[in-house]
């Protein structure tokens, strides 16, 4: 994989939140697409900052797949279905 394809999924519209899958196992949650930075140019590499705000570069060479995640409902949308149920 590299960052062109990582792109294409990021600026999906509408955008859904996904999952970068690692060859060793690790996963990262892209919930929204200001929490990853793919370099305008050619590159090996995304850039990903964590919840807490700390930054991670990703090699894009060592991503075994990108699983796209169902979008949450919003709260008020759960809570009418529970009502109504």
């Amino acid at each position: 994989m590299n960052a062109s394809d990582v792109r294409k999924i990021l600026l999906t519209q509408p955008f859904e939140p996904f999952e970068i899958l690692m060859v060793d196992g690790r996963r990262f949650l892209v919930d929204h697409p200001d929490f990853l930075f793919v370099p305008p140019v050619r590159a090996s590499w995304v850039l990903l900052v964590h919840p807490d705000g700390t930054p991670e570069q990703i090699n894009t060479l060592v991503i075994s797949s990108i699983r796209r995640l169902k979008p949450r409902k919003p709260a008020a949308a759960r809570a009418r279905r529970r009502k109504s149920a």
